[in-house]
């Protein structure tokens, strides 16, 4: 697993989706990234990678209204452990024909983006080496987007995809917010976020240095997504010290953001009302 993703370290593991086209996203998640089904029922289909732990939980509602550019998911960002198996998964989806939304090299890391049948967005990635965005903070302009390298990835794993590589964790998300400032804020206090880089209209997060656990931006209309709209529903992060958990309840205590406790767990929602699940 990723150093920034290890126990002294506060990150999001899973998330919740709201969807209504069942089969297709089935599909999508099963076929075309590799996910494997942990659970299914006529209300809900959770999904695992390594086998063991649900990265990404979806709840059906055929009559959710469709998803729009407001406030919520930008995309949420898998990371995969090896170039050798972002590769492959290139190469699935190229041979599939399953359209990309974009690619990019960003120096920090090489990317892909697709959206889910519902228009979530995604992000595939492996990180570059860390020495690169250590002084990111204040060289931003190390943060690139030059083209994606499709021939050297289209190259370099052509083998036959049976499932995504198991070592793949949820690396980042990434958020639209109505409040940049308030919502970084929030973020910063309560799960103890450093803020990595700021370019104006996007802030990137990160505990242990890294160049970003979460992102939030302002690139979306400055509205609330419809209660009844696909779309995301929550995120779980794992806070693995007494120290961050204390800090958490602290913080929201002194934001005055409601909170409740169940089983350790705490329950909350970040200022734009996306729920939030910190668990040890």
């Amino acid at each position: 697993m990723s150093i920034y993703h290890q126990p002294d370290a506060v990150y999001p593991v899973s998330l919740s989706l709201k969807i209504r086209n069942v089969e297709k996203s089935k599909y999508f998640y099963t076929h075309i990234l590799g996910f494997s089904i942990y659970e299914e029922t006529p209300e809900h289909i959770y999904y695992t990678i390594n086998g063991s732990d649900v990265i990404l939980k979806t709840f059906i509602d055929l009559n959710a209204s469709p998803r729009q550019p407001v406030q919520g998911l930008y995309h949420v960002a898998y990371l995969l452990p090896t170039k050798k198996a972002l590769g492959q998964l290139v190469y699935h989806i190229a041979k599939n024909k399953y359209p990309i939304t974009g690619g990019a090299d960003h120096g920090i890391s090489d990317a892909l983006y697709l959206n889910d049948p519902d228009g979530n967005g995604i992000e595939l990635y492996v990180d570059k080496d860390p020495t690169y965005w250590k002084d990111i903070d204040t060289h931003p302009e190390k943060v690139e987007n030059q083209p994606f390298d499709y021939d050297y990835y289209l190259k370099i794993n052509p083998s036959i995809f049976t499932k995504i590589d198991s070592n793949t964790i949820l690396g980042h998300m990434h958020q639209h917010t109505i409040n940049l400032k308030n919502s970084s804020n929030f973020y910063q206090k309560v799960l103890g976020y450093n803020l990595f880089l700021n370019v104006h209209s996007a802030h990137f997060l990160s505990s242990k240095a890294y160049h970003h656990h979460l992102a939030l931006n302002t690139w979306a209309n400055p509205v609330k997504a419809k209660a009844d709209s696909v779309g995301l529903l929550d995120v779980t992060y794992v806070l693995s010290t007494d120290e961050a958990y204390n800090r958490a309840i602290q913080a929201l205590d002194d934001l005055k953001m409601p909170y409740t406790i169940h089983q350790g767990i705490i329950h909350t929602e970040d200022t734009d009302g996306v729920k939030l699940i910190l668990k040890k």
